[in-house]
């Protein structure tokens, strides 16, 4: 940090050092400025200790390699949606909180994004600006969010010292992260920065930039009244509206994860991003609110995974669909499961398994266990099945239910 802005930079180093000492796992994503958090968290040394990868994409097909980026529109004279948003900073917060996860799962998985719109030779229309978002907690319960929209500064792009704008406005976005991510960490129930920040940065920069601090609010659930059918299945999308299967699933961008999900934990979503990388399809999770062996879930608990999912994770829900092979006669999607559902199929519903192996849709099967793999795939008679022994996570929802999950 440039020392005509930040005089005094003891208070910073030691939340860093705070940072080092937590014991998290973190992953960091950062697009479009803010990058000196990287620099200044591992100039102390310990870094190793916590921090478990970090990556800048810079151009938008660099972030859509990481994030489904929101379509960019203007209402009402105010940008929303695009690159740098609420939305794309949550997401990026998720995709970190899930990295960290599967590269440390015996660990607390935080994950810290930064998306930024800086000072340029062009002014932007819809000003300078960045958000922070922090994400922690084994079903990623804990997220936070703040925006920092800067003021108009002198001419030429400087300061009043002669700085240069958009080095001040890197800096103040890349110190601001590191700050909240201790706060934070302290507090995962966090709804502003600690009063001492604002006295740190001092009343030049308080006047450069205006802060808006709170909680994520997750878009409101369309949720359809107690009489609404669910019947053939309905599409709960990551922004909160209601979709029939019918109309919006296409099996060709589409594959079908289901599941009970409770609770909904970082291994589903590792799970999902990693077969979304893969398959080059986006997964969906399927709750059947009726199972045939499972029984009924509480509409509480339905409600429950729909709120851990608004702005991450469509949600694919249902009455009484129960069963693979009747999702896939219904909604032709490939399908992705743990191979301790595979082996079910195999061992007492074989019928089922011939009769989707003829249905024309792929099986990705994730290894769960200690399960033989050659045998598995030999007893299939026909179809299409991908094992993947890559993407396997120690942990379950049977675990954190009994209280055996970090």
């Amino acid at each position: 940090m440039t020392t005509a802005h930040y005089p005094d930079r003891a208070p910073l180093r030691q939340r860093i050092q705070a940072i080092h000492n937590s014991g998290v796992a973190l992953a960091i994503l950062a697009s479009g400025g803010g990058f000196e958090l990287l620099t200044e968290l591992t100039s102390i040394s310990g870094a190793s200790a916590v921090l478990m990868d970090a990556a800048t994409p810079y151009s938008k097909r660099a972030l859509a390699e990481h994030v489904k980026v929101p379509r960019s529109q203007i209402v009402n004279d105010v940008k929303i949606g695009g690159s740098v948003c609420q939305e794309t900073a949550i997401l990026m917060a998720h995709a970190a909180w899930t990295r960290a996860a599967s590269l440390c799962p015996d660990r607390s998985a935080v994950g810290l994004a930064v998306t930024a719109q800086l000072a340029s030779a062009k002014p932007h229309r819809s000003g300078d600006f960045a958000w922070i978002a922090v994400q922690s907690g084994v079903s990623g319960e804990n997220v936070f969010s703040m925006r920092l929209a800067f003021r108009a500064a002198g001419p030429n792009g400087r300061l009043i010292d002669g700085s240069n704008l958009r080095e001040a406005q890197s800096q103040l976005v890349g110190c601001t992260a590191l700050w909240m991510l201790a706060d934070f960490l302290k507090n995962p129930g966090l709804y502003d920065l600690s009063t001492d920040f604002y006295q740190w940065i001092g009343p030049d920069l308080r006047k450069l930039v205006d802060f808006a601090v709170g909680p994520c609010v997750a878009p409101p659930l369309d949720w359809p009244s107690a009489d609404f059918s669910h019947k053939n299945g309905l599409i709960y999308t990551r922004d909160g509206k209601i979709h029939p299967p019918d109309v919006w699933l296409d099996a060709s961008q589409h594959y079908i994860m289901g599941g009970r999900f409770s609770p909904v934990h970082w291994g589903h979503f590792a799970m999902k991003a990693y077969l979304d990388r893969v398959t080059g399809k986006q997964g969906i999770f399927n709750l059947t609110r009726i199972h045939p062996k499972k029984g009924r879930l509480s509409d509480e608990k339905v409600r429950a995974l729909l709120e851990a999912c608004a702005g991450k994770v469509d949600v694919l829900l249902d009455d009484e669909i129960g069963y693979y092979v009747d999702k896939v006669r219904l909604w032709s999607c490939d399908l992705a499961m743990g191979s301790d559902a595979f082996e079910f199929l195999q061992l007492m519903k074989p019928t089922d398994l011939d009769k989707i192996a003829h249905l024309n849709v792929t099986m990705h099967v994730v290894k769960r266990g200690d399960i033989d793999w050659q045998a598995m795939g030999k007893s299939m008679k026909s179809g299409r099945v991908r094992f993947y022994s890559e993407c396997s996570w120690p942990i379950s929802s049977t675990e954190i239910r009994g209280g055996g999950a970090a």
